[in-house]
């Protein structure tokens, strides 16, 4: 619930005529002039509130402890002559000179109030302090706003001056604290003294389990009916649709009870209306929130000695509370004057496209279609037709185009190509016979009707030249993609001595740093749990007797473009289940260390990291290139890890 802080000062100020010593008495004294009367002014502070019309506030000063020192005040009729406007001193010593309980102060004689008898109008009446501060200012009729009718004297005062008389003439003016309304900052004011009441109102509109920040207006009468004197007409609730749909409370200041009338007793009637809010909910029926105010019903949403709590109507939320009169065709809780399908069941009322009608009946749901217009007839309305002749609910291949309009019914393709994938593949051959033709065919030459590309370089792996890695990579353009380049910067083709090195990448020279270096596997080292280290891991499968892998020199982060293909390293399953290792390194390059795991499972992060650990380290050197390893393996499926040192490498 919201909280409401509120205050406002009332101020009650007395003319006074002096010309004689009583209220209303014979002139015992001599004047001059017999037919003058003087004026002077007297003043009380009461307190009260403010309309509803904040706007009309800023014409009124913030209270304040100050202590007023004279007023500004205008006078018309016939017989005055004087400034248009007059500033007169107050006395410093105020006292209660009616006996009505309340401290009054008055002005000092002033030549220009000495007044012919007559009619007078006292248009305008401001009291101010010594710092030339505006303290309190008398509202007037013809000001728009409601402030006037919580003074009993607005102004312009109708004066009738006798001579020899005294009068006192009753003026009230105002003063306001401006003070905020918790979490919305809207101002209005809390009486503590001659109360006018702080009371406000927020609402929300339930359709079904769906609930809503309501639009409504409110109503209000002193009395207990609508027979009483109305004191608020249809005043809007403070709504926005500004990025969310939002409303502030709406808050009143109300009038203190009137005098015998007990705190329990109703003194108040109001009505809420819902009213229609477009394009955030349907419209509603007709529904009114009735009630009638005490003085203990305000005052029980006070909070503290500054805040006050809004009260909070619900429109329909109550189970029993139908505000959507009648028939409920389609059971969903909604009558059919505010359901936005009456014959399709939709409790949530949801309009994606505002226009209406609920998404359950609408033919174009996400386009505004209020007409429902639909041509062809196929539930599908014009606003969102894809097929305008044909029924665009029948879609075989389920690429978003209709049959009647989809030039390739049971082939998924796009709008562009009129529901036929891209060109190349329908006009190009199919040589292979696999039903993928021309570009669409990533291995146009060899069958493979899954088109399986494990790669994902765009070449199947029926015909893929070098699986794992992007076959259409080829640096130095001797048909041999980058990732199976033995001579990344030399023509593969051309090895003069059969020696397996590209005659490009021989090194005769010698010389050259010593790197870290590993056989490129099939598994990254830093893959296994807790190996963060470049390098490979190869799982030798059964079904490859024989496989030769490269060995990669200074290949950080396991990027072969940083490192130097230095040899490869062939490795045999022999009918023994013993395995067999033969490196060759190409020229210039030599071992420093080699190390070797061999294992039957996947070993564990902590061994693979570790090269200096692994388990055949004791059984090879880097002075010898060929091994055998007794391993007795008999299902053709274990691991492998070979690391070297490897010298010869360029900086």
């Amino acid at each position: 619930m919201k909280n409401i802080k509120s205050y406002i000062a009332y101020l009650a100020v007395f003319a006074l005529l002096f010309t004689s010593c009583s209220k209303e008495e014979g002139n015992p004294g001599n004047l001059e002039t017999p037919e003058v009367a003087s004026l002077s002014f007297a003043t009380v502070l009461n307190d009260l509130t403010r309309s509803a019309e904040k706007a009309h506030l800023n014409d009124f000063p913030v209270c304040s402890e100050a202590t007023p020192s004279y007023v500004v005040v205008q006078i018309s009729g016939e017989g005055y002559d004087g400034p248009a406007s007059l500033e007169i001193p107050l006395s410093d010593t105020p006292g209660d000179y009616d006996d009505d309980g309340e401290a009054e102060y008055f002005t000092l004689e002033n030549s220009n109030l000495e007044l012919p008898e007559g009619n007078y109008l006292l248009n305008f009446f401001a009291v101010y302090d010594s710092g030339d501060n505006l303290i309190w200012v008398a509202p007037s009729t013809e000001e728009e706003g409601t402030l006037a009718n919580f003074v009993n004297n607005p102004l312009p005062l109708n004066i009738n001056l006798v001579a020899g008389t005294k009068k006192y003439v009753d003026v009230d003016v105002l003063c306001y604290d401006k003070r905020m309304v918790n979490e919305y900052g809207y101002l209005f004011f809390e009486l503590e003294t001659n109360t006018a009441l702080d009371f406000c109102f927020f609402a929300n509109y339930c359709i079904g389990d769906r609930h809503f920040v309501a639009n409504y207006s409110v109503s209000i009468w002193l009395g207990v009916d609508d027979d009483g004197t109305p004191l608020y007409t249809n005043i809007p609730a403070p709504i926005s649709a500004e990025g969310e749909f939002s409303a502030a409370p709406l808050c009143f200041a109300l009038p203190s009870p009137p005098e015998g009338v007990d705190e329990d007793e109703p003194y108040l009637y109001y009505e809420v209306t819902l009213e229609p809010w477009n394009g955030y909910y349907p419209n509603p029926g007709d529904d009114v929130i009735t009630g009638t105010l005490s003085l203990n019903d305000i005052e029980a949403n006070f909070d503290g000695e500054d805040n006050v709590d809004y009260e909070h109507l619900r429109f329909g939320c109550d189970p029993d509370q139908n505000v959507c009169p009648g028939q409920d065709n389609d059971d969903d809780g909604l009558g059919a004057s505010c359901d936005n399908c009456p014959d399709e069941f939709n409790p949530d009322q949801a309009d994606s496209d505002n226009d209406g009608l609920g998404n359950a009946c609408d033919n174009c749901p996400e386009d505004s279609n209020p007409n429902q217009t639909d041509s062809d007839e196929d539930g599908v309305g014009d606003e969102c037709d894809i097929c305008d002749e044909g029924d665009d609910t029948i879609d075989t291949d389920q690429d978003g185009i209709p049959d009647a309009c989809d030039r390739c019914p049971t082939l998924g393709g796009t709008e562009n190509f009129f529901g036929c994938p891209s060109d190349p593949c329908i006009e190009g051959d199919d040589s292979d016979g696999d039903g993928y033709r021309g570009l669409c065919d990533n291995c146009p030459d060899v069958s493979n009707v899954d088109q399986a590309d494990s790669d994902q370089d765009g070449v199947g792996d029926a015909c893929d030249e070098c699986p794992g890695f992007d076959d259409g990579e080829d640096i130095d353009g001797d048909g041999v993609p980058n990732g199976c380049d033995v001579c990344e910067d030399g023509d593969d083709t051309v090895d003069s001595d059969g020696n397996g090195v590209p005659d490009d990448c021989e090194n005769t020279n010698g010389g050259g740093a010593c790197e870290t270096a590993f056989m490129f596997g099939n598994t990254p080292i830093n893959s296994f749990s807790n190996a963060n280290r470049w390098g490979w891991a190869e799982n030798f499968d059964q079904s490859d007797d024989t496989e030769t892998y490269k060995i990669w020199a200074g290949a950080g982060q396991n990027d072969l473009s940083k490192g130097t293909h230095v040899g490869n390293a062939t490795v045999t399953l022999n009918g023994d289940g013993d395995v067999e290792l033969s490196i060759s390194l190409f020229s210039g390059f030599s071992l420093d260390e080699l190390h070797v795991n061999l294992s039957e499972a996947q070993p564990s992060g902590n061994v693979a990291k570790a090269p200096g650990q692994y388990n055949r380290n004791g059984e090879v050197n880097a002075n010898t290139l060929n091994y055998t390893f007794d391993f007795n393996n008999t299902d053709g499926d274990f691991w492998i890890i070979v690391h070297t040192v490897t010298c010869g490498i360029n900086d």
